[in-house]
């Protein structure tokens, strides 16, 4: 097997990552990751209920001295899970409700030794965030990886969600011809479970920096290392970042413990002269990640709040009227955006679809004295025209003289928009979005 063939082998073991398609305004902490969906899979849940609750992901290998570390964003009203009791000493003595229950890394079972390839390294680079399009060092540290390459059967880069679109990793990995796979990232419901089978897939994983990665590959079985030139948060340009705005002495507290003398101090086991020399770190890993605080599922729901019918039915119906309101919201901006386009295109466009929408849409379009040149349906020939438009065959688009098509489908509005466009790119469609 060569090594292209070790890489495919590896890779196509690991699931595609999934992401959230409802709407985040009811994406709550618990959800992250797709925490609350492993508990909820364990408890025989289709879905996961409302959850009350924060639930802390990360490792914090910082020093406590602020609420803000251990409940970012969340209401300070909020019960929290906490990976120590130390966290939730800590939030105690601020009059802040919180149970030590362990990591949400630690509550998926996926980890399987028998994915476990010899002489692999996998590398996890600092990564950045949507706001932080790059942090300046990537080359230098690729070209480290470089230099031990060719010592291994197979070298993989594991790149942060928000680098695959910021760009920068894409296109330098692309220069030196190193695979990449796409790690972690909250809006994705299966990266606890994505997160480790890859950990479980290399018999080595190194970084330059601190974070979460680190006990996380460790818990799962992979020799752990801290290699290369370090880099630390003061790399990171945190101008437009949100959370440090909010909170600026806990992120210059957070990147003076980030530097390399704390880490060092910290975890100086994890610090080799080549990531070949790295030890399994297991056991640290699972204090650290809080393993012996790990509460059953059902204990889990119930401070997340998921057996409180109470609480269940008026988050339920929070929802149900935000969806209708935003759909409402919605279908005003979609029909104002169809009126406008009509208005400039008034005597050269036309409909695709003559169903009850299509009619629905040219009753509306006439009392505003609109009128198609014509409509495009399949069923052209069976179709009765009730309208005095002529309806052609879809394939007309092509040599028809129009310049904007309102679709009237809803199911098939994207299967028909590539129709359209594999027929004729300069064309206008309507909707939009």
């Amino acid at each position: 097997m060569n090594n292209q063939q070790l890489i495919d082998k590896i890779l196509n073991e690991i699931p595609e990552p999934i992401y959230h398609q409802g709407d985040q305004a009811y994406f709550a902490e618990a959800d992250y990751y797709g925490a609350s969906r492993i508990i909820a899979e364990k408890l025989g849940l289709i879905e996961p209920p409302f959850s009350q609750a924060g639930w802390r992901h990360g490792w914090m290998h910082f020093p406590i001295k602020y609420v803000r570390q251990l409940t970012v964003w969340g209401k300070e009203s909020t019960h929290y899970l906490m990976s120590q009791p130390a966290h939730v000493k800590f939030l105690a003595e601020n009059n802040i409700k919180s149970t030590a229950v362990g990591i949400p890394f630690i509550y998926a079972d996926y980890i399987d030794q028998s994915l476990r390839v010899p002489n692999t390294l996998l590398v996890m680079p600092p990564h950045t965030l949507p706001y932080i399009p790059s942090i300046g060092n990537e080359e230098i540290y690729v070209k480290e990886i470089q230099s031990i390459r060719d010592e291994f059967d197979a070298v993989v880069f594991c790149i942060h969600h928000s680098c695959i679109q910021n760009g920068v990793w894409p296109e330098l990995l692309k220069k030196y011809n190193f695979p990449m796979i796409i790690g972690a990232s909250a809006s994705q419901t299966n990266s606890l479970i994505r997160l480790q089978r890859i950990f479980s897939s290399f018999e080595f994983v190194t970084s330059n920096t601190i974070g979460s990665h680190l006990p996380y590959a460790a818990y799962c079985g992979a020799k752990v290392s801290i290699y290369g030139k370090f880099s630390d948060f003061s790399n990171y340009n945190i101008e437009k970042d949100p959370y440090a705005k909010a909170n600026p002495e806990l992120m210059a507290f957070n990147i003076k413990h980030t530097a390399e003398p704390y880490v060092r101090q910290l975890v100086p086991f994890l610090f080799c002269d080549h990531p070949k020399t790295a030890q399994q770190y297991i056991n640290w890993a699972q204090t650290e990640l809080g393993l012996q605080y790990k509460k059953r599922p059902d204990e889990i729901a119930e401070l997340l709040s998921w057996n409180d019918q109470n609480f269940q039915i008026r988050k339920a119906k929070e929802k149900s009227n935000y969806v209708k309101n935003k759909e409402k919201s919605l279908l005003l901006e979609s029909l104002s955006s169809m009126f406008q386009l009509v208005t400039h295109y008034k005597n050269n466009f036309a409909v695709y679809g003559a169903g009850d929408i299509g009619t629905s849409l040219i009753n509306l379009l006439s009392t505003n004295n609109f009128k198609p040149l014509c409509i495009y349906d399949k069923r052209y020939e069976t179709l009765n025209n009730n309208y005095n438009i002529s309806i052609y065959p879809p394939e007309n688009i092509e040599k028809d003289d129009i310049k904007l098509i309102l679709i009237a489908s809803f199911s098939h509005q994207e299967e028909i928009k590539e129709y359209i466009t594999s027929l004729r790119k300069d064309l206008v469609i309507w909707p939009t979005y």
